[in-house]
């Protein structure tokens, strides 16, 4: 399948224009509806629910054992330090930052 550099350049302005609506629309119509607190914990797990998603595929499928215990460990700091800062967001700076010092210093990637 192919496509042509004006589906393409379509394809990217209409992301680009859902994304900023979806955005702009919490300035424009500033949320006047009070959220339950299970609500509000949920939605404040959004970041950990995201270092999941983009980490843990990788980790299961990694080529070599060092590199799976390597981001097993990373992943799990993450996590910890997310639970102990009480900073979701803080959680995948650590991971991350940890996987990129331990991939460059054990060169596995």
């Amino acid at each position: 399948m192919t496509y042509d550099s004006l589906t393409v350049l379509i394809g990217i302005i209409g992301m680009s224009l859902a994304t900023f609506l979806t955005r702009a629309l919490f300035f424009i119509y500033p949320p006047r509806i009070v959220l339950r607190q299970n609500i509000r914990r949920a939605l404040n797990s959004v970041p950990a629910a995201m270092l999941v998603a983009l980490v843990v595929p990788f980790t299961f499928t990694a080529v070599t054992l060092n590199l799976m215990l390597v981001q097993l460990a990373c992943v799990s700091s993450g996590f910890i330090a997310a639970y102990l800062l009480k900073r979701p967001g803080m959680g995948i700076v650590i991971a991350l930052l940890l996987f990129f010092v331990a991939s460059s210093v054990l060169h596995l990637v």
